[in-house]
């Protein structure tokens, strides 16, 4: 009589040694670049911004071991496309990255299992195979939501679309200095005045670009877009604009808070290797003369790509 239970045994441990898969394999596409998946899944540098449950008390910035579900996942890159991976149930694998086009990202998790003739061992080896995939599935998806929204990675939200206002009026001047706030005004108005005077209206805020051309050159430009076309008069200039690809962001602040969005603007181009056929600029949302304090000024920059 022993014999059967024996057999069910024999049965059920060839069953899960059958079952219990020699990898376990996760993968995903994401937006995004390679530079994002190195520096935040790859590479220790920012995990902790989006590794969930940051319950590991030890964890100093340069720590390769991060804790999730009562396990330990200690990371180590070995190039600018993979990292081998250890688990703390002594499991053995690999992420590795390769960039596709139009920017999309695949990521492939790899985590080896060890098998055994032990019938116990095999046994708990199936139960952890079962934990970690769940775990790796749950991890890269926590991922992929946080590497693709670009408020993230950048600090603000930065959107692609496309130019609406096509008919722009614009003056300049060329300094030896950067320019006083007051100029910029003052150039305003006298564009606000010809475009009143050539009964047109303006379809958006007023545009600013400040650029340092060269030691101690600055050009400071000003315009304003319109629903028309009227002549051009002494130094100002009706340009017709391509309606074509733009970026943006929202900002909330004064110079300082303006210029590290455009940085942001110029790292998201780098990483989605885009470039630029035009100035960029700001849309002067607040007036600026009515409302001193920058800290509550509103302004959208803007760069064009293709």
């Amino acid at each position: 009589m022993l014999i059967i239970p024996l057999l069910l045994a024999f049965s059920a441990f060839i069953l899960i040694f059958i079952l219990t898969p020699h990898t376990i394999k996760k993968v995903i596409y994401i937006d995004s670049s390679e530079r994002i998946v190195y520096d935040y899944l790859l590479t220790n540098k920012y995990k902790l911004k989006w590794w969930p449950n940051q319950t590991i008390q030890t964890h100093t910035s340069d720590s390769t071991k991060f804790s999730f579900h009562n396990q330990i996942f200690e990371f180590h890159a070995t190039g600018f496309n993979a990292a081998t991976v250890i688990l703390s149930n002594s499991s053995e694998g690999i992420i590795t990255s390769k960039l596709l086009p139009k920017s999309i990202v695949e990521i492939v998790w790899e985590q080896h299992v060890q098998k055994t003739l032990n019938p116990i061992r095999m046994i708990s080896i199936f139960m952890n195979a079962k934990k970690s995939q769940h775990e790796i599935d749950t991890l890269l998806n926590k991922f992929a939501r946080f590497a693709i929204k670009p408020k993230n990675i950048y600090t603000y939200d930065i959107q692609r679309s496309t130019v609406k206002d096509t008919i722009l009026i614009t003056t300049q001047r060329t300094l030896s200095s950067p320019p006083d706030p007051k100029l910029a005004s003052t150039l305003l108005a006298s564009l606000q005045q010809y475009v009143k005077e050539k009964n047109a209206e303006p379809t958006n805020y007023p545009m600013l670009n400040i650029t340092n051309t060269g030691y101690q050159t600055y050009v400071i430009t000003v315009a304003i877009p319109i629903d028309k076309y009227i002549p051009p008069k002494d130094k100002m200039l009706v340009n017709r604009m391509i309606p074509g690809n733009i970026l943006y962001a929202n900002v909330t602040g004064g110079h300082q808070s303006i210029q590290l969005a455009f940085d942001q603007l110029k790292n998201y181009m780098k990483d989605f290797k885009l470039t630029s056929p035009a100035i960029p600029f700001e849309l002067m949302i607040t007036d600026r003369n009515l409302n001193p304090d920058s800290s509550k000024w509103q302004t959208k920059v803007y760069y064009p790509i293709f």
